[in-house]
């Protein structure tokens, strides 16, 4: 199960952050089972959220964590 780790969301909704946006709803439309824990930029391998632990792998970026998960899971994304 991969663990999306970003700033505490302050209401029910998704994050305020349209990088961590970004890769939640990604995670949500394609069904990839995930859970948030909240975490601070300095955390992260690149000092910036959102970043990942997938298959025991720090992924440090939003973009190089649905890169992964696109190679992962054989998604299909028309750019």
């Amino acid at each position: 199960m991969l663990i999306l780790k970003q700033t505490a969301v302050e209401f029910d909704g998704i994050n305020a952050s349209p990088f961590c946006a970004k890769v939640e709803l990604f995670l949500r439309y394609y069904q990839i089972p995930f859970k948030i824990e909240a975490a601070l930029p300095m955390h992260g391998p690149y000092k910036k959220i959102p970043f990942a632990v997938y298959q025991g792998e720090t992924l440090g970026d939003s973009e190089l964590i649905l890169q992964r998960l696109i190679n992962d899971y054989a998604i299909c994304v028309l750019t």
